[in-house]
């Protein structure tokens, strides 16, 4: 009984994954900011969303790398769709209907895969994205063995 009890407590532990602003910033104050922190139960499978922050410019796609794991931790993975693509959507409230989204680096097997590259973009539509717009989700697996410690994600990229 007190094995099983012992079990069911780390189980049930709650492990954090931070989330940071990191890079992308520009002159005119514009970037790309994730989730904030959050609390995730080891085996469980939490979305991340990428917000807009213009800065007063006039964006009208994005491309980013936002990072999950490192050569150290590979705790914290994108899932993967069965096409092998990350399970991450483009929010379609901002009609960027071209957008794509590819695990880094390029031609990675899945253990070795620590980032998703995504490119926000419209062949159709050029119109600017509004400031604090979510332009994307991607579901995110916390291991079920995950300890109890801070997880960082981070993004870079380029307007």
């Amino acid at each position: 009984m007190g094995q099983r009890l012992g079990r069911l407590a780390r189980w049930s532990a709650v492990v954090p994954v931070a989330a940071l602003l990191l890079g992308s910033a520009t002159a005119w104050g514009q970037g790309i900011q994730l989730s904030d922190v959050m609390n995730a139960v080891p085996g469980t499978t939490v979305e991340v969303s990428a917000t807009l922050k213009t800065g007063g410019g006039q964006v009208a796609g994005t491309q980013n790398d936002f990072t999950f794991a490192t050569a150290e931790n590979r705790k914290v993975t994108v899932v993967r769709k069965t096409n092998g693509r990350p399970d991450c959507t483009v929010n379609p409230e901002i009609s960027k209907g071209s957008t794509t989204f590819a695990f880094q680096p390029p031609s990675c097997a899945a253990e070795a895969c620590t980032a998703v590259r995504a490119i926000v973009f419209s062949s159709e539509d050029v119109e600017p994205i509004a400031d604090d717009a979510t332009l994307y989700t991607c579901k995110v697996q916390v291991a079920a063995d995950a300890p109890d410690a801070v997880y960082p994600l981070t993004i870079s990229g380029r307007f």
